[in-house]
């Protein structure tokens, strides 16, 4: 088990998913390893949905995980998202 620093969040933003990097956006979040092989295995199960709490949730997997790849590369090369 990772410290929750480490993991990266993921907030609902109206029907949709996003990622929550600064760990602001109100209501429940999903907790995942940085890794997108993580990512997609949540997704698979189901587990992003049953987290927020929501069977009407869109997740998104490939936008997802595009922004996830983008969050590693900025947070790996010291850019701010």
């Amino acid at each position: 088990m990772r410290p929750q620093g480490e993991l990266i969040r993921y907030a609902r933003d109206g029907s949709a998913v996003r990622i929550d990097p600064d760990r602001r956006l109100p209501g429940r979040g999903a907790y995942t390893c940085p890794d997108a092989g993580c990512l997609r295995i949540a997704i698979k199960r189901k587990g992003i949905q049953r987290t927020l709490r929501s069977n009407d949730l869109t997740v998104e997997g490939k936008e997802l995980e595009k922004a996830l790849l983008k969050y590693n590369a900025s947070k790996s090369s010291g850019e701010v998202v």
